[in-house]
């Protein structure tokens, strides 16, 4: 048996998810989530640090900096309002020479660039007073980086996805193709989303949502 979907979304990470939560959160009820794993998160994102990164050290006017810099705000406001674990920990770029000290000034000027706020350079005292273990002459304070649970984050895309779909149980067909299996995502766990079975062939799509990651070093 085939199925017509007219939005296709590959890869079941937190990036698949996000973007299918927000496609449901749109009103599209029709979607297919095509992941090679028995589960979801269970790449990078279930294996990640959970760092939340401020945005300071993009160039400015890249789109990599404007979204970093936006989605940083929009990743607090959602964990907070979800009940994510998280911390808004902030960030030290120390300086350990004269040198080092005015690589500082220009990466202040960029984060500057790039619309962060509060960024400054603190004395080694003051660093110290933030992590007793530094002996620096000075330090960049970056105070939106921070971290959360990155898994955790990815359980509640789904649940808040599930809830939208017309069925309360179901946020959409799943192509395991591990396992070549029709799916459906219905249980929730931190160390991934996995899915029961269905029966099923066949995906036909009108619009594919490339939402995967290749590996990399360095």
């Amino acid at each position: 048996m085939n199925y017509r979907f007219p939005i296709a979304i590959i890869g079941g990470g937190v990036l698949g998810l996000a973007v299918a939560y927000t496609f449901l959160n749109r009103g599209f009820k029709d979607i297919v989530l095509l992941e090679k794993n028995d589960g979801f998160g269970l790449e990078q994102s279930g294996s990640n640090s959970g760092v939340i990164h401020a945005g300071f050290l993009y160039e400015t006017g890249t789109l990599m900096a404007k979204l970093c810099v936006e989605g940083t705000a929009l990743l607090y406001a959602f964990c907070k309002k979800n009940s994510i674990p998280h911390k808004q920990t902030g960030k030290l770029m120390v300086a350990t020479n004269a040198e080092q000290e005015k690589e500082l000034q220009n990466y202040l000027k960029l984060a500057e660039n790039n619309g962060l706020q509060d960024v400054n350079i603190i004395s080694g005292k003051e660093a110290k007073k933030l992590e007793p273990c530094l002996e620096v002459k000075s330090a960049l304070h970056i105070p939106q980086s921070g971290v959360f649970d990155a898994p955790f984050f990815v359980s509640t895309l789904h649940k808040k996805a599930a809830a939208m779909h017309d069925t309360p149980d179901m946020l959409m067909r799943v192509w395991m193709f591990s396992s070549s299996i029709h799916s459906t995502i219905r249980s929730n766990r931190s160390s991934g989303v996995p899915c029961s079975e269905s029966s099923g062939r066949g995906v036909l799509r009108k619009t594919p949502v490339m939402c995967v990651c290749m590996s990399m070093t360095g």
